[in-house]
């Protein structure tokens, strides 16, 4: 929670591509929570692990700060950690 709090504070750069990586990190987390069954969510979590990947590497592009590169690394590894609990129900 904390470092989602400082990621608030620290400012993107506005750009076409972070925002529309950033709206399907959004859309895939919201069909891991509505996913009905293990192969949808385990597919959308996927989706959600490369797409994070994706966002990390951009940033890095755009010479965001180290601590929000950081961060969203920090996420994925959470998300790998903890895959299986999200997948069962």
């Amino acid at each position: 929670m904390v470092p989602r709090l400082r990621s608030l504070e620290c400012e993107l750069p506005q750009d076409e591509d972070l925002s529309l990586i950033h709206e399907r990190l959004r859309e895939a987390a919201q069909l891991i929570l509505k996913a009905e069954d293990e192969p949808a969510r385990r597919l959308h979590i996927e989706r959600l692990k490369k797409d994070i990947c994706i966002y990390r590497d951009k940033l890095y592009v755009h010479g965001v700060a180290t601590e929000i590169v950081e961060n969203v690394e920090r996420l994925a590894a959470l998300l790998t950690k903890y895959k299986r609990v999200l997948i069962v129900e």
